[in-house]
């Protein structure tokens, strides 16, 4: 064992075998050397075209803001018209933001023109708020008229919104839908609310449905009544399928229009309303016509319009109280006058136990055949 071991040693330290150890280990380094060496030099070029890509996409989006058409021309590529750059817009939003007409213009024929920003905008949407004709004008070529942005709101809307008649008008004839609703209230309602007649008028005129409800249940006359807009009523009473439904219509409180127009001392728009098939029956809540409420305001004209229509001078209330204890106690005597005049009984008392004859002698003005007769006629109401 020990000869052995001397034996190996020697061998060791003979020339040639040292020198072929020693090549062997400077082969299987550069071989390592060899198989990475590549690697990292295509790692270090793909970092380095990824750094190059995006100074140059960056360029662009400059160029874009500094309104270069030349430099933008020269660096486009149409992988960049779905990019955003670090406030998220894209080239085309950008320059609409801009209000810049020229790169606009450049940028418009082979954008995604319905590609939105990534704050819900599109090119449409954002060219109407920023109110320039001309860029609008070039964004409406090839924009869907409908699109709304992520806030729910249509380009007519919009339009509408900044009483816009002509682009309206525009974007109506390029296939914006008349009745559809952004965020739950539709563009004639919209209309009413901001009191704008020539919108309203152009909107039916287009086909809008003058009877159709906001999301909530309310219907455009109702918000004409409820802000005494009195044109505007008649307008959409007059173009509506349906002017005794909508003349009828009542409030989730269950308060007829009729009633709301007397309440809101709104003589004009409670004639319209009657005019257009309103039912001097209808109550509300509390069980009140509309001559109650006019009885009890005082009314004179208005009680007298009703009475001529129709109206129950002796209905009472769910408090008991008839129109002439209204008027009464109102301390409108001649009003309480007339409406014995045309048949009204004095004498009734309501559930407070308050009668009309407690304050007022109505002796000379009661002709009990006359009573009787109204109260033949009306019984059934």
């Amino acid at each position: 064992m020990r000869y052995y071991t001397i034996l190996v040693m020697m061998l060791l330290l003979l020339p040639g075998v040292s020198t072929m150890a020693q090549t062997q280990n400077t082969s299987e380094e550069a071989t390592i050397t060899a198989d990475e060496t590549p690697t990292k030099k295509k790692k270090k070029k793909r970092k380095k075209d990824k750094v190059d890509a995006e100074a140059e996409r960056m360029g662009f989006f400059a160029a874009v803001k500094g309104g270069d058409t030349t430099r933008v021309t020269d660096k486009l590529k149409p992988e960049w018209f779905y990019d955003f750059n670090s406030e998220g817009e894209t080239a085309l939003t950008l320059a609409i933001k801009q209000d810049d007409v020229d790169m606009v213009k450049l940028l418009e024929e082979k954008a995604v023109i319905n590609l939105k920003n990534k704050s819900g905008e599109s090119p449409l949407t954002l060219a109407i708020k920023g109110q320039n004709p001309e860029i609008i004008r070039i964004i409406m070529e090839r924009a869907k008229p409908g699109l709304k942005n992520d806030a729910g709101i249509a380009p007519l809307m919009l339009a509408l919104e900044q009483q816009d008649l002509a682009l309206m008008q525009e974007l109506i004839n390029r296939g914006a839908q008349v009745n559809r609703k952004s965020n739950g209230v539709t563009p004639i309602a919209r209309a009413v609310a901001l009191n704008d007649v020539r919108a309203v008028a152009m909107l039916v005129q287009k086909g809008a449905d003058p009877s159709q409800a906001n999301d909530d249940g309310d219907i455009p006359l109702y918000i004409a009544v409820r802000n005494g807009y009195n044109v505007i009523a008649g307008i959409l009473l007059q173009k509506s399928s349906q002017p005794s439904v909508d003349a009828n219509w009542k409030t989730k409180m269950g308060e007829p229009l009729l009633n709301l127009a007397i309440e809101k001392d709104q003589g004009q728009m409670a004639r319209i309303l009657l005019d257009f098939g309103a039912d001097t029956y209808n109550m509300d809540y509390l069980e009140n016509t509309g001559l109650n409420l006019a009885a009890e305001k005082g009314d004179t004209e208005l009680v007298q319009i009703l009475l001529d229509r129709g109206a129950d001078p002796n209905h009472a209330n769910l408090l008991g109280t008839t129109p002439i204890t209204a008027a009464t106690q109102g301390g409108h005597g001649d009003l309480a006058d007339l409406l014995a005049q045309a048949g009204a009984n004095p004498g009734v008392r309501n559930f407070e136990g308050f009668a009309a004859t407690d304050n007022r002698n109505f002796e000379n003005l009661t002709d009990p055949d006359i009573v009787d007769a109204v109260l033949e006629v009306t019984e059934d109401y």
